[in-house]
């Protein structure tokens, strides 16, 4: 634990210029994921260095130990080491990418030795730490071969201290008990998305990463080719400050499929319906992912998700961003984020933190009774709907502030109250969107009455799809088709109504800061909903290795390896007729457009440029 401490000590003292303000509680943060890291790396010697058998104190049993301790000293001390001087230029920890940059570089001997001279002080801190290590590894085995004698109480208290050990190390190695192994984002927790690397070691995020898979650093086509295709540089022209409470609320499991006003059916969720009628709904719009996890990022952040892992558990988990958050916070916003499961649930809390929500409130901090539980997940909707009105009502404005509802979600538990409500309703999934509709219906009864409601744009929308069950749903496209409103019931100049513009999760962040009038230019991979320029509208998602493209005409599914799949879905709902072989000209030019975005995304994602647009140093503005 003192090599991974003296470390994070050298990693600051190499990077300090980079950081803000960093104090000495990181080291103590910090201990968790080295104590993950040292149960990884240290686990071989460890046991057998815990294991009491007779030939223990044997030279060659002691050869076998040196082994295991100086091979994973000599990783941690190269891979902590690597990013004292690499950190600069990729302003993260080094994750699996890395490796593969440098397995794919014929020429690493050269640029070792250009590495070795630029750095050599860094070579100098490497050893010593390595040798101060073994002194002390060394000295400490002399001292436990005069000690301790073998023995029935040596063997005795050896097995019992082993079998503890092994429970340890897998604990450590897992960081904790909670809900889910921890991760490179949970260091979110602790500190600002800045200071997170602090807290963070570098073989921790490799060996997170090692199972999932980084995606490839596309190269189709000239960089400047592929940001003439598609531009993330966003500027509105504002001279406004912002000012309107921004409230979004992403609904569990909520399809479009299952909403009656998106349909010419019925459907489930009346009371949705009419908050729809007096807003402005998008009935084009997509999920950019298929879980609730990929929801997030892609929300708040406009991140979409495009490889295998959610961004979330990714080790790109700790980049830069640019989310609502960060953009509101110097115009005077107070951030918040609301979700009823338990804290700690699919890295929520980590993620808001990094995405720079100031406050997070989940299960834990839910001060109501404990039959407001549903004994699965965390809190129903309807009590943490209250609760989340309750604390809008104590917030200056302006407001940011996010709602992940809960109920509609797999075991489908409401209420014994409203057991019988929906009983026309035989679907349990359905009989919750009811109640998870019948819950959102009453925080919007009492929050209509607050003083703050007439100067707040909501945004409601859907995480991701659930229970499809119709044709027209149960394909490529379907599958992907959410709600997405803006409802802004004070704003005189807010027109209500319908449009087929083609929109995605990822363009609810541009959206909202053209709708405040954000005034600075950003990075966004999603347009505005309110502009035409500078991209054409698109929806993008990832699903089983295959890329998805949909413009307000044709949908393009592609994996670079097999036929790719071009629709004109409008007149082909159900998606029957391939059209790659009809029209070559329409594939070239959609093939064209996904390898653009995909090539920027890989680069920004990879070199850590998630929140930077092409030419930043351009200062001309231009809406």
């Amino acid at each position: 634990m003192g090599v991974f401490t003296v470390c994070r000590v050298l990693f600051w003292v190499f990077n300090r210029g980079v950081f803000d303000e960093a104090s000495l509680d990181l080291l103590f943060y910090g201990l968790r994921f080295d104590l993950s890291a040292l149960g990884w790396l240290f686990f071989p010697f460890l046991i057998l260095s815990a294991l009491p058998v007779p030939v223990y104190f044997h030279r060659t049993y002691q050869n076998v130990l040196r082994f295991f301790f100086y091979i994973p000293l000599l990783v941690t001390v190269i891979l902590n080491g690597i990013d004292w001087a690499y950190f600069p230029f990729s302003k993260k920890r080094s994750g699996i990418e890395l490796f593969k940059l440098m397995g794919g570089d014929e020429d690493l001997g050269a640029l070792f030795a250009v590495f070795a001279v630029d750095f050599w002080y860094i070579f100098v801190a490497a050893f010593v730490l390595m040798a101060g290590a073994i002194w002390m590894y060394e000295n400490t085995a002399v001292m436990k071969r005069r000690v301790i004698v073998p023995g029935k109480v040596f063997y005795g208290w050896g097995f019992l201290f082993f079998s503890a050990g092994v429970v340890f190390m897998g604990i450590a190695a897992r960081g904790g008990l909670q809900l889910s192994p921890l991760s490179p984002v949970d260091a979110g927790i602790y500190t600002t998305a800045q200071n997170a690397s602090l807290v963070l070691n570098t073989p921790f995020v490799l060996m997170r990463g090692l199972n999932r898979e980084a995606p490839p650093k596309f190269e189709f086509m000239p960089q400047r080719e592929a940001e003439r295709l598609f531009s993330r540089r966003r500027y509105f022209g504002s001279d406004q400050k912002p000012e309107k409470n921004v409230v979004v609320l992403i609904l569990e499991g909520f399809s479009k499929e299952h909403i009656g006003f998106l349909n010419d059916y019925s459907g489930y969720t009346p009371h949705l319906d009419s908050i729809l009628k007096r807003s402005l709904v998008f009935d084009n719009a997509f999920a950019n992912g298929q879980k609730s996890i990929e929801a997030l990022p892609a929300v708040l952040a406009g991140i979409p998700s495009l490889m295998n892992t959610p961004y979330i558990q990714s080790s790109y988990a700790t980049n830069s961003i640019f989310s609502l958050a960060h953009a509101l916070k110097p115009y005077g916003y107070s951030s918040s984020f609301f979700h009823g499961g338990k804290n700690g649930t699919m890295g929520f809390d980590s993620f808001t933190k990094i995405a720079g929500f100031e406050e997070y409130a989940g299960k834990s901090e839910y001060p109501g009774s404990v039959a407001d539980l549903d004994g699965t997940w965390g809190v129903f909707d309807e009590p943490f709907y209250a609760y989340f009105n309750e604390r809008l009502n104590t917030m200056p404005e302006p407001f940011l502030s996010a709602f992940f509802s809960l109920s509609s979600h797999h075991p489908y538990t409401i209420p014994k109250k409203y057991e019988n409500r929906w009983s026309e309703i035989e679907s349990p999934f359905l009989k919750s969107l009811a109640y998870a509709d019948y819950a959102m219906h009453t925080f919007f009864e009492k929050a209509k009455k607050s003083t703050w409601f007439q100067n707040t744009v909501f945004v409601i929308t859907a995480d991701h799809t659930a229970g499809t069950t119709r044709d027209a749903y149960r394909n490529m496209m379907g599958i992907y088709r959410i709600p997405l409103a803006f409802y802004a019931p004070g704003d005189s100049l807010f027109a209500a109504g319908i449009s087929s513009r083609v929109t995605q999760q990822i363009d609810i962040l541009p959206s909202v800061l053209d709708f405040v009038h954000y005034p600075d230019t950003f990075a966004a991979w999603g347009n505005s909903v309110f502009r035409s320029e500078p991209n054409k509208p698109f929806a993008i998602n990832y699903y089983n290795e295959v890329y998805r493209w949909i413009d307000s005409s044709y949908t393009l599914a592609y994996d670079f390896s097999t036929v790719p799949r071009l629709y004109k879905y409008r007149e082909d709902e159900t998606l029957q007729y391939n059209r790659y072989e009809d029209e070559p000209e329409s594939l070239v030019f959609y093939k064209r457009k996904l390898k653009a975005y995909l090539q920027q995304y890989s680069h920004a994602l990879i070199d850590n440029k998630l929140n930077t647009y092409e030419n930043e140093q351009e200062e001309q503005k231009t809406p």
